[in-house]
């Protein structure tokens, strides 16, 4: 499967990234908001992973991304407008370690994608994947 994670704590993730390599995935990683839709818009992933939180980069706003705390939010539905125009329908997990977010909660209702708190383990990973991988 081709992943991409839009991560600005690279870090925290090495443990997950290393696994998925290991079992064959191919795992791109960005930590920019122009650079995760740059890739996006001329890849084609299985799955992605992205964070809530992210510096707004020069695309966004400090104020439209709450100082940054929903900057994920906006770049999903960025996404969702480059899947609408590829014809394609990526599945797209967003990463938060908030809980009860009602904001967060209503923009991934609204753009087809499921919330995964962290921290993330690598079961949890595998069992996405194969979720993901059985339904393709």
């Amino acid at each position: 499967m081709n992943i991409l994670f839009i991560e600005d704590d690279v870090m925290s993730i090495e443990p997950l990234v290393d696994h998925l390599r290991i079992r064959g995935h191919s795992i791109d990683i960005v930590d920019d908001v122009g650079d995760a839709q740059d890739r996006y818009s001329s890849q084609n992933y299985d799955i992605v992973f992205l964070d809530v939180m992210l510096p707004p980069g020069e695309y966004y706003t400090m104020q439209e991304t709450a100082d940054g705390r929903y900057t994920g939010l906006k770049l999903l539905e960025s996404l969702r407008h480059i899947d609408s125009a590829l014809g394609r329908n990526v599945r797209i997990f967003v990463l938060t370690n908030w809980r009860d977010e009602p904001q967060i909660d209503a923009a991934c209702r609204s753009f087809r994608a499921e919330i995964i708190r962290k921290p993330m383990s690598i079961k949890m990973m595998d069992d996405l994947c194969n979720r993901v991988k059985s339904i393709s």
